[in-house]
């Protein structure tokens, strides 16, 4: 069974539509992938729905003919993940793995052990990167929706943001680990923060104690962030039920 390449529509089409591709899009699908006119595709609109297509004109631009019988995308992940400054290359990583899991939001915050320095000016500018990998990610796993990408927080605006009872906070000085503090039956929606490299200090760790926020670790291994952060995810993703999903 050949791969199904797919391509992003910028609005909802309707049933017998010719959609535009970008012309990235349009390269993948025509030099990349050798498909020609007549092979099957999809194209994904920004509500999510996945649309059914045939190549109908092969450009430059690359045109689609849209069919009937649009599908959703997997449901998302209802979890949120906050990381601490990572290298951008690192958080590339995560953002990626996110989209493809089909978590619903991930933040970058700011915080005291942070070797990273960077700004909202820094991540702005990041933006559009990260938003091309989240598409691209979107594509290559079926994903309807992308994760709200966020960034740059302090990290006593990540605590104020966790409802009480969902957040777990992923360091060595947890009295238990992720899974068991989540459960056979956690709760319905999840929060998971991971630190960069250096973790958190004393008084951060004191403060989501105060808010409610449990301290879990993650087994012996000294884990980079972003390994930490997905292994976290992966964790979470399972206990709310995400891979049970055929």
């Amino acid at each position: 069974m050949r791969h199904i390449f797919r391509g992003t529509a910028g609005d909802v089409p309707e049933p017998g539509a010719t959609v535009t591709l970008s012309a990235d899009d349009g390269h993948h699908l025509i030099r990349v992938a050798r498909r020609r006119v007549g092979d099957a595709t999809e194209v994904i609109d920004p509500d999510g729905g996945i649309w059914p297509a045939v190549i109908e004109d092969l450009g430059p631009p690359v045109r689609v003919r849209v069919a009937d019988g649009a599908r959703r995308g997997p449901p998302t992940v209802p979890l949120d993940l906050f990381v601490g400054t990572l290298e951008w290359g690192r958080f590339d990583l995560i953002v990626e793995k996110c989209t493809e899991i089909g978590i619903e939001r991930l933040t970058m915050f700011s915080s005291a052990r942070a070797a990273r320095k960077t700004d909202q000016v820094g991540f702005d500018r990041r933006r559009a990167r990260l938003q091309r990998l989240a598409d691209a990610a979107a594509k290559q796993s079926g994903q309807g929706r992308r994760p709200e990408l966020r960034g740059l927080v302090p990290f006593s605006t990540v605590i104020d943001e966790i409802s009480a009872g969902t957040g777990f906070l992923v360091d060595a000085r947890g009295g238990r680990a992720l899974g068991q503090a989540l459960g056979a039956t956690g709760p319905s929606r999840v929060a998971l923060v991971v630190g960069a490299d250096a973790g958190f200090s004393d008084g951060e760790i004191d403060q989501a104690v105060i808010a409610g926020v449990e301290i879990c670790g993650l087994g012996a291994s000294t884990l980079r962030a972003e390994t930490a952060a997905l292994v976290a995810i992966a964790i979470a993703a399972d206990r709310l039920g995400a891979m049970d999903r055929v």
